[in-house]
């Protein structure tokens, strides 16, 4: 209770990474020699393959020959009906499946990466800091500048209520945390949706009161203003730093509490008739669409 908002969060991210570092059980990565779609079944007829062309290598008899080659040709029926099992349950999960694109992504001969680089002298570069450099300096170009001038009169609306407390009750975060993905990249923070999902009745009390903190106090944790920024190529030259777009992964709590404050705004306005019907944009069962549909009626 006597901590500020940032020095709750510290508290909080100390803890869950200490006790993820002594809890939560690490694995070795998949084999990235060994093809997503190799089963027991495969890997067993590829041995008996080998064994057997071991033995005519020895024996160089016409007989162990046959046997070899009975052996090879089961390994590449078996191995086709391997892969064609695979992608075939591969694709009745369909694209809302992680593997999906990532089996695809391997079966194309174009791969991804970044650069190398055009720099400023015409040259290019393929080393890492000089490529994040320049992303960096693109990349800031882009962005709109404030303004840092004062902040103009809005004229108020009529509304009976007025929107001045706003409560993070811990219903609410649990619910938001249940539809975090799990595949979700964690910001700076390091802190991954698998874990916030797993003990999500543990934390749904301390983030409301980091939340309320935050609020009260007009103060945002410094790693809630942090971001890692990842390069995604569009089209064009790979070679130019203007054919990128960044993509920001920032702390999944902060994007909760985002959500929270949002989603009242939201009903605050829409109760008491303070957003206009002609509006589409950002609005629940709202979208492009609908305002195609609506113009469309107009025009009829």
């Amino acid at each position: 209770e006597h901590k500020n908002a940032e020095e709750s969060w510290q508290l909080f991210t100390c803890t869950i990474d200490n006790l993820t570092e002594k809890f939560v059980p690490t694995k070795l990565r998949r084999n990235q020699n060994k093809p997503i779609w190799m089963t027991q079944n495969v890997m067993r007829v590829i041995r008996k393959k080998k064994r057997l062309f071991k033995h005519y290598s020895s024996t160089k008899e016409y007989r162990d020959y046959l046997e070899y080659k009975k052996a090879e040709n089961q390994v590449k029926k078996t191995v086709r009906n391997a892969k064609k099992s695979f992608e075939k349950n591969l694709s009745k999960k369909g694209r809302n499946d992680k593997k999906f694109y990532s089996y695809c992504s391997s079966q194309t001969k174009s791969k991804p990466q970044i650069g190398p680089l055009n720099k400023n002298d015409g040259s290019k570069t393929n080393e890492d800091n000089e490529v994040c450099d320049l992303l960096n300096d693109f990349f800031s170009s882009v962005f709109s500048a404030e303004g840092i001038g004062p902040i103009p009169d809005a004229t108020r609306l009529p509304s009976a209520t007025v929107l001045n407390n706003l409560e993070f009750n811990e219903a609410t975060i649990r619910s938001k945390i249940d539809k975090l993905k799990p595949n979700t990249s964690p910001g700076p923070d390091k802190i991954s949706a698998y874990i916030l999902k797993e003990i999500r009745d543990e934390i749904s009390l301390p983030l409301s009161i980091i939340f309320k903190k935050s609020l009260e106090g007009g103060v945002v944790p410094d790693d809630w203003k942090k971001a890692n920024v990842v390069p995604i190529f569009k089209k064009g030259s790979k070679s130019k730093v203007d054919n990128y777009r960044p993509i920001s992964l920032t702390s999944l709590c902060c994007k909760i509490m985002e959500s929270i404050i949002r989603d009242a705004i939201v009903d605050h306005l829409t109760n008491n008739d303070l957003i206009s019907d002609n509006q589409h944009g950002f609005m629940r069962n709202r979208s492009c669409l609908t305002n195609l549909l609506e113009f469309l009626e107009t025009l009829t």
